[in-house]
C-alpha cells in the first residue's frame, strides 16, 4: 500500500480512475491539477466510462489531449 491507502502503481497505466491517472501523470512529470483533469472529463474533452459514480479514463487519451493543447 502507498501513502494514500491504495495499491502502489507503476508510473504508467492504461486506464484508471481520474485520481490514478492524475498520480501517474504527476509521477511522469506532467503539470496538471486533479481538478483540471476532472473538469476536462466533465466537459467531455476527455472521454470517460463510468461505473456507478466512478469515472475511468485512458492515460493515453489524456496525454494525446495535452499534446494537442501544447502544439
Amino acid at each position: 500500500l502507498n501513502d494514500y491507502g491504495g495499491n502502489t502503481m507503476e508510473t504508467t497505466i492504461k486506464i484508471g480512475t481520474i485520481r490514478q491517472v492524475y498520480r501517474a501523470l504527476v509521477a511522469n512529470g506532467y503539470m496538471i491539477s486533479e481538478y483540471a483533469l476532472r473538469q476536462l472529463v466533465r466537459s467531455g474533452a476527455i472521454k470517460s466510462t463510468n461505473s456507478g459514480h466512478t469515472a475511468y479514463i485512458s492515460y493515453d487519451a489524456v496525454i494525446a489531449y495535452l499534446m494537442r493543447m501544447c502544439a
